[in-house]
């Protein structure tokens, strides 16, 4: 019984520790994503820039994503449908953005998380 417990005992700290380094993980992703969003944001053309409304909404979207998605298994398709879900969900949720800002926003977003993750 006690061999058991002691196990039980170690298997919960694994599993607290891997949710741990999980959830360092995302955070230092999001931040380091929403910093080079913000950065962008600040250096684009007057037709590229996104107000501070629009600017939130979308962090929220990327946001939402981060928190859903597996930072295990990042391979280009993962990596291809996370964007274009977070486009289509953009899409809606800012319609005052045109697509293709939005397209060019989420393209420069694919290399700033590849950069972030490494």
């Amino acid at each position: 019984m006690k061999r058991l417990t002691i196990f039980v005992f170690c298997l919960l700290m694994l599993v607290v520790a891997i949710t741990a380094d999980d959830n360092s993980k995302r955070r230092d992703l999001k931040a380091c994503v929403f910093q080079q969003l913000h950065d962008d944001n600040e250096d684009a053309v007057q037709r590229f820039k996104l107000d501070g409304s629009q600017l939130a909404k979308l962090q929220i979207l990327i946001r939402n994503e981060i928190n859903k998605a597996s930072l295990d298994n990042l391979n280009d398709e993962v990596q291809h449908q996370t964007i274009r879900h977070i486009e289509t969900v953009a899409v809606r949720s800012l319609p005052n953005v045109p697509t293709d800002i939005l397209h060019e926003i989420l393209f420069k977003l694919k290399a700033t998380a590849e950069d972030c993750v490494n």
